[in-house]
């Protein structure tokens, strides 16, 4: 039960992966607002201190995001936009092959209100998110 539970967990996060990189594919406004300017006048929804969640990157365009399933619940998750990517883990992330795997990070920071109203996957609410801490705790493959 707990190989399926987990398998579960892993194909949810892979979907939640390549969802939000089409979801953003032709949306400039989400990219324009996101990518390494912060969104400082958005408001704090939430202040995260050692959360657990699954890294992605979007190399169309280059967004880094993560992804926090909400417990309780079987398919609904958080997406952070990152808006201040850590330097030292950009390589990793960028170049790690989703497609036979994910990447786990515990993470802190500050997730604000996303500022443009376009659906996505049902169940899924964006948000930026404005690090303060982030370390992988986990690589998981086939």
């Amino acid at each position: 039960m707990k190989k399926l539970s987990s398998f579960f967990c892993i194909l949810v996060t892979l979907t939640s992966i390549v969802s939000s990189c089409s979801f953003f594919e032709n949306n400039d406004a989400a990219v324009n607002n996101s990518n390494n300017s912060g969104c400082d006048t958005c408001k704090v929804v939430r202040v995260l201190n050692n959360q657990k969640g699954f890294i992605g990157y979007d190399s169309i365009n280059d967004l880094f995001s993560i992804m926090v399933h909400i417990e309780g619940t079987i398919d609904e998750q958080e997406i952070g936009i990152i808006t201040n990517m850590v330097d030292d883990l950009k390589e990793e992330v960028m170049n790690f092959d989703y497609s036979k795997g994910t990447i786990e990070v515990l993470f802190s920071g500050e997730f604000r209100e996303f500022n443009n109203s376009y659906g996505g996957p049902v169940g899924t609410t964006y948000y930026y998110l404005e690090l303060s801490s982030l370390k992988i705790t986990k690589i998981i493959t086939e």
